[in-house]
């Protein structure tokens, strides 16, 4: 059952008012979305899809501009990481999480969220697959999944036993599943009413990348999650102003030494467009944020063949054009009946578990 009003929070986060920074969550902020993080990840996800497109298949594009359109575009995935740095820990936050009652409906409500449309875009790697071995002029593998594999992909343990992906893109939900675990350990010291506790609490998770861990493990991609983390604190004024600078500059150093430059700046400007852009609402950024999952899920297996399709006419600017702009195009409609069909139902059903 949902906790409501100040007579059931528990003392983990009953926060003292004179601690918290100039962002403060007020009420209205904690009842309504983040316009941005919407936004930002519809941008993550066709970042990644672009980079798909025109990196994936090297008989599609030369080197050149349009190519190198997209070069950079891999970096979706360390906003996805940054973004749910922030968005998960506040949404245990505004739920009063409790780990002692609430551990397993969190990880109930994020497996019922995050699996159905993630086993059905297996399903449909698998028969794509096996549809494209059948038509005339196939060049990839033949087809070869088999049960095992799929069990192995919906523990996400392919990687701990040396198997391959069915699609490049499961490796990070595979990160994402481990940081639903430690975040949910550590919410409890984060958002604790001792504000010695919550510093060192935040302190401890940037540095364990220090240590240094296989890319494997959420570990290793701590400093990334860090910034969100540490964004989300600074948001609710369990940090104040200089504790957010110091944290974050740790955090980013941390990052751009063990992860990379690159990845540091992409977390960074994710962040500050989080804050940036909280209030701003761009109507189709909202539609592909709403979307970004899906697209995420079906961009390579759907928008990848369409690539595959123009590498067989023409070597054109126009006919690259044309076939960048189908893949996106074909990839963002199944997307959106992707999103209906196989995500939306799980939203709904996620919904109904409350903590």
């Amino acid at each position: 059952m949902r906790k409501s009003g100040n007579e059931n929070i528990s003392p983990e986060i009953a926060h003292n008012p004179a601690e918290k920074g100039p962002h403060h969550m007020n009420q209205q902020t904690s009842s309504s979305k983040i316009q941005s993080i919407e936004m930002l990840r519809g941008i993550a996800a066709f970042l990644v899809a672009w980079y798909h497109f025109t990196q994936g298949n090297h008989q599609f594009l030369s080197d050149g501009w349009l190519k190198s359109s997209g070069v950079w575009g891999w970096l979706g995935v360390e906003m996805f990481f940054v973004i749910s740095g922030f968005v998960i820990p506040f949404a245990l936050y505004k739920g009063q999480f409790i780990f002692s009652t609430d551990w397993y409906r969190f990880l109930l409500k994020r497996i019922t969220r995050i699996d159905p449309p993630y086993l059905v875009s297996i399903g449909l790697v698998a028969g794509l697959w096996y549809l494209s071995a059948l038509t005339p002029g196939f060049q990839g593998l033949a087809p070869d999944i088999s049960w095992y594999q799929v069990a192995v992909h919906l523990g996400y343990l392919t990687d701990f036993l040396g198997m391959n992906w069915l699609q490049p893109v499961y490796w990070s939900l595979a990160i994402e599943f481990q940081y639903y675990f430690l975040i949910m350990l550590v919410i409890p010291l984060l958002i604790h009413q001792n504000l010695t506790i919550r510093r060192m609490a935040i302190l401890v998770l940037i540095l364990i990348p220090v240590i240094g861990f296989s890319k494997i493990l959420v570990f290793y991609w701590l400093a990334l999650f860090g910034i969100g983390i540490t964004g989300f604190l600074f948001y609710t004024g369990l940090l104040n102003r200089v504790e957010f600078s110091v944290f974050l500059s740790l955090s980013s150093l941390i990052c751009a030494w063990r992860i990379g430059i690159p990845e540091t700046i992409a977390g960074l400007l994710t962040l500050w467009l989080i804050f940036l852009l909280k209030n701003v609402s761009i109507r189709p950024l909202l539609f592909m944020g709403t979307i970004s999952y899906s697209l995420y899920l079906v961009h390579v297996p759907v928008g990848g063949r369409i690539i595959n399709l123009f590498t067989r006419l023409d070597d054109s600017l126009w006919i690259h054009l044309a076939g960048l702009l189908a893949a996106s195009a074909v990839s963002i409609l199944f997307s959106w009946m992707f999103y209906h069909l196989a995500e939306k139902p799980s939203i709904r059903l996620a919904s109904r578990i409350t903590y």
